[in-house]
């Protein structure tokens, strides 16, 4: 098995206009544990290990930013046994802001320095018995004319308001789908436009390219996969 860094990416959100600002984690990929300290733990989806009581989800705050690696937290084992928990959720995780500033829902974590683990097929976090991980979310800004969220943000994880369970599910599929591209901005785009907001007015306050258009209309037209919200 290997260690591996992701590509973190975030796009401040200052004021009126969204500037992107990216930074790259160069780090070389480095031999973790041999595959038999990992031992053959399942790979399980944070829903479903949250669920069991696996693990806790702690400190959920934001960093300033809309959209990208802006959202951090801390998973806390509960088990006495390894956890493995996929990098890319089966679906997205909605975080409720408690204040006045954006809510968010996210669809992929890493560990705060953007690390991962793989063992050649599939992309994975990995917690010990009692571990404490410092982890960081791909997520986006839900509320177009909100303020994004701050380190002073405290959020809850609540169920996908209907009217963007399709969009937020078709995002997390795309994104399995091409898990080497980076689609921080198309998946922005598409957030709001399923919501109504024209490009003219998302243009004032988020930069993007036209290859983010083209990316956009794809996820758009995505199948939501099972369990989405039914057309109304």
């Amino acid at each position: 098995m290997r260690e591996r860094w992701r590509r973190s990416a975030g796009n401040e959100h200052r004021g009126s206009r969204v500037g992107i600002g990216i930074g790259v984690l160069f780090a070389t990929v480095a031999v973790a544990l041999a595959a038999t300290a990992y031992g053959e733990d399942p790979v399980v989806d944070l829903h479903e290990a949250l669920a069991r009581g696996e693990v806790a989800l702690e400190s959920v705050s934001g960093t300033g930013g809309s959209s990208g690696t802006v959202l951090q937290g801390r998973l806390v084992s509960g088990s006495e046994a390894y956890v493995a928990i996929d990098v890319r959720m089966a679906v997205p995780m909605y975080f409720r802001n408690r204040g006045s500033r954006q809510n968010m829902v996210a669809t992929q974590l890493y560990g705060r320095d953007g690390s991962y683990v793989s063992d050649g097929e599939r992309a994975f976090v990995r917690l010990g018995p009692g571990e404490r991980l410092p982890i960081t979310f791909v997520a986006y800004c839900v509320d177009f004319e909100k303020d994004n969220p701050t380190s002073a943000d405290v959020f809850s994880v609540t169920t996908i308001p209907s009217e963007i369970d399709r969009i937020v599910r078709r995002i997390a599929v795309y994104e399995r789908a091409h898990p080497e591209a980076d689609t921080t901005v198309a998946a922005q785009l598409a957030l709001w436009v399923a919501q109504g907001h024209e490009l003219k007015a998302i243009r004032a306050k988020f930069e993007f390219a036209a290859a983010d258009l083209a990316v956009m209309e794809v996820i758009l037209r995505a199948a939501p996969g099972p369990g989405a919200t039914p057309d109304s």
